[in-house]
């Protein structure tokens, strides 16, 4: 029995891709793909920060995004991705959680829940 899903938006940056309703199309073999997404809030700002090391306070800052439930930012790079989301969401004064990091490899998708 083959299971098919509905097709989810994407949330998407980085001039190196286009996006479609069937995902992410790259447009580099040396690009990998970090999927982020919100399973938990109704709303949640997500922070994501692109740059060839595990300095994430270094890096380039990328962009703010909010994620609605269940909405996915795919994030093509060659290099290291670092994202964080708001602590409390819905309540800015609360700050940023710690950043977390990954390194897509080379023509895969990694896909992480925050």
């Amino acid at each position: 029995m083959i299971r098919r899903r509905p097709a989810i938006p994407v949330i998407a940056s980085l001039a190196a891709f286009a996006v479609s309703n069937a995902g992410v199309l790259s447009a580099g073999s040396l690009n990998g793909t970090l999927i982020l997404r919100n399973a938990l809030w109704d709303q949640v700002q997500v922070e994501v920060r692109v740059g060839p090391s595990a300095s994430c306070d270094a890096a380039a800052a990328l962009r703010v995004v909010a994620l609605g439930r269940d909405q996915r930012w795919a994030v093509v790079s060659d290099q290291i991705v670092c994202w964080r989301r708001e602590q409390l969401p819905g309540n800015p004064t609360a700050g940023w959680t710690a950043w977390q990091q990954a390194q897509p490899a080379p023509g895969a998708m990694q896909s992480v829940t925050l």
